[in-house]
């Protein structure tokens, strides 16, 4: 009900005037979507670039940003963007956290880079740090920041994933363990069962094993979109 809203509306404007939306409903990172967006993988079905969250300051090998672009892998999305940067910690905000944050997504998916701290006014940034050469601490470094983004942007557009690992997104179990009234915690994004562990697969595959892996959502295993050959699940 979520993407048949808002989200629908704005990409058939998009759509009807020639350019392309992105967007985002905000915990893609939690355990549980539930509480903050429904269903986070059915919701881009409507945007024509998935978009993935991560701010907040930076957290080397965070999950949840795979939901995002293996959704955008089911609805043949050939661009995956991020919001990246916002609400990073000023103290820790340098020209090296650029790459960092960046690299990161670039493994999990990502091939459109947004820094969230591009502001119109640099005296009046709501929401640190400012990435733009009015900021004298990396200033010096955003021309050989911008060429390696663009350069990698471009290496990763323009294929389709190749990868032989399937992790089922256990989405009928998220929902059926939310709880309207969960007297231990008002957001509900980590009141799950014990047995949920997909995003502790996904960490593993990414950060230890390093092996490419695409979410499958149970629901869109009816679509035509999937078939079943010697034993295989293919997309």
């Amino acid at each position: 009900m979520l993407a048949e809203g808002f989200p629908k509306l704005v990409g058939e404007w998009a759509k009807k005037h020639g350019v392309k939306d992105t967007g985002h409903p905000p915990g893609n990172y939690n355990v549980s979507p539930i509480d903050m967006n429904g269903d986070i993988f059915k919701f881009y079905r409507h945007t024509a670039i998935p978009l993935t969250d991560a701010i907040i300051g930076y957290q080397y090998g965070q999950n949840g940003h795979k939901l995002i672009s293996s959704a955008a892998d089911f609805y043949d999305r050939p661009l995956v963007a991020t919001e990246v940067y916002g609400a990073y910690d000023r103290t820790s905000f340098d020209s090296l956290m650029l790459y960092r944050s960046v690299m990161d997504l670039f493994a999990r998916g990502v091939n459109l880079v947004i820094p969230h701290g591009m502001w119109y006014n640099s005296e009046k940034v709501y929401i640190p740090p400012l990435v733009s050469p009015y900021n004298k601490e990396i200033a010096s470094a955003l021309p050989a920041y911008s060429e390696f983004v663009g350069r990698s942007s471009m290496l990763l557009r323009g294929g389709r994933r190749v990868s032989e690992i399937g992790v089922i997104y256990p989405f009928e179990s998220l929902a059926g363990w939310f709880r309207f009234d969960n007297p231990e915690n008002v957001r509900q994004g980590y009141y799950v069962s014990s047995e949920t562990d997909y995003q502790t697969i996904s960490g593993w595959l990414t950060n230890e094993i390093r092996r490419d892996f695409t979410f499958v959502h149970p629901e869109l295993m009816l679509d035509e979109k999937y078939t079943i050959e010697e034993g295989l699940l293919k997309l």
